[in-house]
């Protein structure tokens, strides 16, 4: 569809974005940025995880996460792969998809359970659905895999992460 040629303004998120707009053939004097951010005041608030409760996962046990939306290009399937790898190497790791599939990405879904399943490792490869506070996850997590296949516009999970490790106002 590309850009609209009458439109005075147009506004996006990122540096990728701006390529694809100017792509499409959007005037370059008429794109603005204003780039993607987090709500102040969210992060760093000292509270501990919850994400190994509620998969009852000991903190002795290390732990790997990929977090955002189940799409083929997010690279779940490599995260499985990984965890796959893993644990035939006997490694101790456990790891968690924290997320959900959004209406056209359902059958994706559902074949990264099944894979979970075939490959039988249930036990060491969990779901979580997405949380509000997502910090409270990140704090559980020993490491963050995003393994997107394809450019972003904005990957908020790597943002959130470090903006968790990075106290808001002086202790």
């Amino acid at each position: 569809h590309g850009p609209r040629k009458d439109a005075a303004s147009i506004v996006h998120v990122s540096d990728v974005a701006r390529l694809a707009l100017a792509n499409e053939g959007a005037a370059a004097d008429r794109v603005r940025t204003i780039q993607n951010g987090l709500p102040g005041g969210k992060h760093s608030d000292g509270s501990t995880g919850t994400l190994r409760k509620d998969l009852g996962i000991s903190t002795e046990i290390p732990l790997a996460g990929i977090v955002g939306r189940f799409a083929e290009w997010k690279g779940h399937r490599q995260f499985i792969e990984l965890a796959r790898r893993m644990v035939a190497a006997g490694l101790p790791w456990h790891f968690v998809m924290i997320g959900k599939a959004f209406n056209e990405d359902q059958a994706f879904d559902a074949e990264l359970r099944a894979s979970v399943e075939s490959l039988k490792l249930e036990v060491r490869v969990h779901f979580a659905p997405f949380r509000e506070r997502i910090q409270h996850a990140l704090f559980d997590l020993n490491i963050l895999i995003h393994a997107s296949l394809r450019l972003e516009p904005f990957g908020h999970a790597p943002i959130e992460v470090l903006a968790s490790l990075i106290p808001l106002s002086p202790p």
